[in-house]
């Protein structure tokens, strides 16, 4: 503990680095400035399972790591293993701010290939968006507070867009890929039945139309659809398949809003196919009166058990809860094993369901926290909403804490 310390009383703190990752928060990173002599230092740690880093995309190399015991971690065709013990990396920094560069910080899960959510190849907002050409119009500069769907109060610096605005970037495509764009947006409040309180901007959503080399990519539809539902900090994703980049290097992407809307940070991954977890999509409402819904945990913030079966990733829900995402028609089928968790040791009943732009498409019948994982397997083909409800059963919500595991849509 002395030479963590030490090595701590030798950096500041100068920002934690959201890296891209299958599950949210999973891989951290923390950016210091060494004193003295001013250096770049970045600190690399998992949660659970082991992985690797890379830093060939943030344009800056190592000029050593080791983890904060002193121990020498070396890397391989320039990846370096990382754990739940923190390596410290000292960097060679480019011109480019080192909080910028480290947005682009690449993990994958030791000896796999990177997954699209991994795959960061831009993250910019109205301020950094200059290496990208971002541009816009019909926009001012806004700040926006409230809560994400897990409950963290943050304040995002961002733009507001009149009827009519719109942006532009253009990032490099990596030969052979399409790409993700993840938005990050405010959902406003609305006046609810019987306030007299005004509604608040942005309360009705927004909705975008998406061009990429100048050719229709599709509609971002990010439009409230019940005005009870939760407001606040949100993400959402939009797919651009490789085939539309085809033979091409470079993808001018154009974003146009034909009614008011705002804009926080895009981030862009580079997308060569594969699955959709629910984990790297951002629900546009998780309303429950018990507690925030938990990616990759239980409830309670446990591991996601479903009798002695394991599960590494899903959601995690108390009764009653909603959990709504927007689609926008790109993907076509939903598969998850669902069940009362197993801390509940036995106890609890609940009813799952599936809905698809208000109709039901899946429900599960009474379970209870003896019943082994039900399979959901549901299309939802050309769905713009979807909807995972779950309810106490009728009896009271004891013990209701329910699993959405290893949920997946699938392109």
């Amino acid at each position: 503990m002395t030479r963590v310390k030490d090595l701590l009383g030798r950096m500041k703190a100068a920002a934690e680095i959201r890296v891209q990752d299958v599950v949210p928060g999973r891989t951290r990173c923390v950016l210091y400035q060494r004193n003295g002599d001013s250096k770049t230092v970045a600190a690399a740690w998992r949660d659970n399972d082991e992985g690797e880093v890379s830093f060939s995309a943030t344009g800056m190399t190592v000029e050593s790591a080791e983890d904060i015991f002193g121990v020498q971690v070396a890397g391989e065709k320039g990846w370096y293993g990382v754990g739940k013990v923190p390596v410290v990396f000292v960097l060679n920094a480019k011109d480019e701010p080192a909080e910028v560069a480290l947005t682009r910080l690449h993990v994958r899960d030791a000896g796999q290939p990177l997954s699209w959510p991994q795959e960061a190849l831009a993250s910019f907002t109205r301020s950094t968006g200059r290496p990208w050409n971002y541009t816009q119009s019909g926009a001012r500069e806004a700040p926006f507070a409230g809560r994400t769907t897990d409950g963290q109060r943050q304040v995002w610096e961002g733009l507001e867009f009149t009827e009519g605005g719109s942006e532009e970037f253009t990032v490099n495509v990596p030969e052979g890929a399409g790409l993700i764009l993840r938005k990050l947006y405010y959902l406003g409040e609305v006046a609810k039945e019987g306030q007299s309180a005004p509604p608040a901007i942005h309360g009705a959503g927004q909705l975008a139309t998406v061009s990429v080399n100048e050719q229709p990519a599709g509609t971002l539809d990010l439009r409230r659809t019940d005005k009870d539902l939760s407001s606040g900090l949100r993400e959402a994703v939009f797919a651009i398949a490789p085939p539309m980049l085809a033979g091409k290097n470079r993808a001018v992407v154009k974003v146009s809003y034909p009614k008011a809307a705002n804009t926080a940070r895009w981030i862009v991954c580079a997308y060569r196919g594969g699955e959709f977890p629910l984990s790297t999509l951002g629900p546009i409402h998780a309303d429950s009166p018990v507690t925030w819904p938990r990616v990759a945990r239980n409830a309670v913030g446990h591991e996601l058990r479903i009798g002695k079966q394991a599960y590494p990733n899903g959601i995690g829900t108390f009764a009653p809860c909603l959990i709504e995402y927007p689609l926008n028609g790109q993907l076509r089928r939903l598969t998850a094993e669902v069940g009362i968790d197993a801390a509940t040791e036995g106890r609890g009943s609940v009813v799952f369901e599936v809905h698809g732009d208000g109709k039901l498409l899946w429900k599960s019948g009474l379970m209870s926290g003896l019943d082994k994982a039900l399979t959901v397997d549901v299309d939802v083909s050309n769905v713009n909403r979807l909807r995972l409800i779950v309810t106490d059963g009728g009896d009271g919500n004891k013990m209701d804490v329910a699993n959405w595991c290893n949920a997946t849509l699938h392109r």
